[in-house]
C-alpha cells in the first residue's frame, strides 16, 4: 500500500493476486539463487524500481477497504436476499 515493490514465489495463485507492482520466483526450494536475484534487480535498476513502485501503488488502492466494501456489499445483499436476514445467533 506504500508502493514497495515485492519479490515473491510463484505459489498459492500469488502471480495472479500481485500482477504489476514486483517480480516473481519459482519457488525457493526449487530455484532458491533466483529469489536473491530478483531483489537484486530491483534495487540495481532505479528505473524499474520506481516503475514497479507506482503500479504497487496503483494496484494497493484494488485492496483498500472501501474497494473491498464495495465488491462484497453486493454479495451480501444477494445472500439476505436469498435467505433473509438471520438476525443475530448468541450461540457465535
Amino acid at each position: 500500500a506504500v508502493g514497495t515493490p515485492f519479490v515473491a514465489t510463484e505459489t498459492a495463485g500469488t502471480p495472479a493476486f500481485l500482477p504489476d507492482g514486483g517480480l516473481t520466483t519459482p519457488p525457493i526450494a526449487r530455484a532458491p539463487q533466483a529469489f536473491g536475484r530478483a531483489i537484486a534487480v530491483i534495487f540495481g535498476n532505479r528505473d524499474l524500481r520506481e516503475r514497479l513502485a507506482q503500479r504497487a501503488y496503483a494496484q494497493s488502492e484494488r485492496f483498500s477497504a472501501e474497494a473491498r466494501a464495495e465488491e462484497l456489499l453486493p454479495l451480501y445483499e444477494r445472500a439476505v436476499a436469498r435467505w433473509g436476514d438471520v438476525g443475530e445467533d448468541p450461540a457465535i
